[in-house]
């Protein structure tokens, strides 16, 4: 989405975004962010800090913390809710245009920020993140996974086809609840109300690669299929969670 859709989400957030911080059943980042060594010591960088869901959890950790975002109307709610915080400063950037902030973090984290629908901009940005981090420093990432459209897609005609054998119309069946036209398979696009990016596996492992990172470990976020419902998709609650993609890696 664009910087004046993300003003308008601001005001109300919970009710336009499936937060992985609220919404998520399992997340990665919090027990990798507790296996840092000597964290009070280091300083941390949230790019595309949204609403501010993390810079208190950020501020008991690191000795600094910088939270940027490109967004006027995000930036405000982080600043207000996070005003108390001593170690946290605020600063309005685009994570494509990081200059005068390189070297200067040992963690650079990004929740589900990176998601521009111009593909071109995607190896810029992850190369920009990279360029903030000093050497050996950790980038942890959460990304909007493409693969569980697929699943969804999967489990709807598995459960079709047992009451009805004409493939033909089960994909029509599907093509109609997925709404087809939201999605862009070969780019990795949604369209709900916004056009954002999505990741494959195997997309996220070789954008890393080419942005300079290294010991890149993958991992799920899990939410439940409720709160994937309530984004307006599918309820199957006996499948499966549905997942974003969470990433570690190394500068």
């Amino acid at each position: 989405m664009k910087k004046e859709e993300w003003n308008l989400v601001s005001k109300d957030y919970y009710d336009e975004i499936l937060s992985p911080i609220k919404d998520s059943e399992k997340n990665p980042l919090f027990n990798d962010l507790d296996k840092l060594e000597n964290k009070t010591e280091k300083s941390a960088i949230d790019l595309g800090c949204g609403i501010g869901e993390i810079e208190e959890t950020l501020s008991n950790k690191f000795k600094e913390v910088l939270a940027v975002d490109f967004s006027e109307g995000m930036l405000a709610r982080t600043k207000e809710r996070n005003k108390h915080l001593k170690n946290v400063k605020f600063e309005l950037k685009d994570i494509s245009k990081l200059e005068g902030l390189e070297n200067k973090f040992d963690v650079a984290i990004a929740i589900n920020s990176i998601i521009t629908s111009e593909v071109s901009e995607i190896n810029k940005m992850l190369t920009q993140v990279n360029n903030t981090l000093k050497e050996g420093g950790k980038f942890m990432g959460i990304f909007p996974s493409m693969e569980v459209y697929l699943y969804q897609s999967l489990i709807i005609a598995e459960n079709m086809s047992k009451e009805d054998k004409n493939s033909k119309k089960v994909r029509k069946r599907i093509r109609k609840l997925i709404k087809e036209k939201e999605h862009d398979f070969l780019l990795g696009i949604t369209n709900f109300e916004g056009k954002q990016k999505n990741y494959y596996q195997f997309e996220l492992v070789w954008r890393l690669k080419k942005a300079g990172f290294k010991k890149i470990e993958i991992k799920k976020v899990l939410y439940s299929w409720e709160e994937f419902a309530k984004a307006g998709q599918e309820y199957f609650p006996e499948e499966e969670s549905p997942w974003d993609w969470y990433v570690i890696c190394e500068k």
